[in-house]
């Protein structure tokens, strides 16, 4: 009997052995298993999170897009603008011009004019006074 306890006690530790293996495998089936839904729902959920991220990139993108039309635009109003107000400012600076040299004409002419004015009274004067000295030295009487 104790022969047959030997010869059937690797059978019984190998038979025992294989069930634990057995049992261990379909522990770690159900754990991968497991795993594998928990992957799959986490997968889900980040491919979703993914689409929210996407869309509101998508609407970032478009806002800026629009943004910077409308920065362009602005910069193009200015630019006209800026060009309207440079020809308004030389347009401003030739009718100056036009006026300063106009002035400067009058005041030029007024002053030869004023010139002639004030020399013509002195010339009758010292006219006058040749006529009378002229008259004392003689002895003539004055006309």
């Amino acid at each position: 009997m104790k022969k047959l306890m030997m010869l059937l006690f690797p059978f019984l530790l190998l038979q025992s052995c294989s069930y634990i293996t057995v049992l261990r495998t379909r522990e770690l089936n159900a754990v991968r298993d497991s795993l594998a839904l928990q992957i799959a729902a986490l997968d889900k959920k980040n491919s979703g999170r993914q689409q929210k991220q996407d869309e509101l990139l998508r609407l970032i993108r478009a806002d800026q897009q629009l943004r910077f039309s409308e920065v362009k635009m602005q910069i193009a109003e200015i630019g006209s603008s800026l060009s309207e107000t440079q020809y308004r400012m030389s347009k401003i600076y030739e009718n100056t011009s036009d006026v300063q040299k106009q002035l400067e004409a009058r005041l030029a002419a007024d002053s030869a004019a004023a010139t002639t004015q004030s020399s013509e009274p002195e010339y009758a004067i010292s006219c006058e006074d040749l006529t009378s000295i002229d008259a004392a030295v003689h002895g003539r009487e004055l006309l």
